[in-house]
């Protein structure tokens, strides 16, 4: 699936709405494909108040390198966006759709929860290992 979507985002920037599927991957801004005439804006312009850094920071953790089913109206890459800064997706660019999308929010959120329980019993899982490998087992 990895070859089919580099090569459709290749040709179609568009490559993620065809497929019906994302994954949420980190490039350098350099990297990025743009289309001959469009352009790249920084919309800072949401009547909610920015998150903490480690808080977004958190939430990008959470769902990078993750697969999302896509869709235009309910799950794109504003959502994803706003969801990592706000805690609330949102998509400006659909007139009719420009509050929260409580169907998004909570597709990411369930993502950073599960997320947040790994990390908390890795450790544990990892510690309990390490233990039982340092036992000396004696035959009676």
């Amino acid at each position: 699936m990895n070859t089919i979507r580099t090569n459709l985002q290749r040709a179609l920037p568009s490559g993620d709405l065809l497929l019906g599927v994302t994954k949420v991957r980190s490039m350098l801004i350099k990297d990025v494909t743009v289309p001959t005439g469009a352009s790249i804006r920084i919309n800072n312009g949401h009547d909610f108040d920015a998150s903490s850094p480690e808080d977004m920071r958190r939430r990008l953790n959470a769902v990078l390198d993750q697969d999302f089913s896509y869709h235009l109206l309910n799950l794109n890459c504003e959502h994803f966006a706003t969801f990592v800064r706000y805690g609330k997706a949102v998509c400006n660019q659909i007139p009719f759709k420009a509050s929260e999308c409580e169907e998004a929010t909570k597709t990411f959120q369930e993502t950073v929860n599960s997320w947040q329980v790994y990390l908390y019993i890795a450790p544990l899982r990892n510690k309990a290992i390490q233990s039982a490998s340092h036992k000396t087992w004696r035959a009676s």
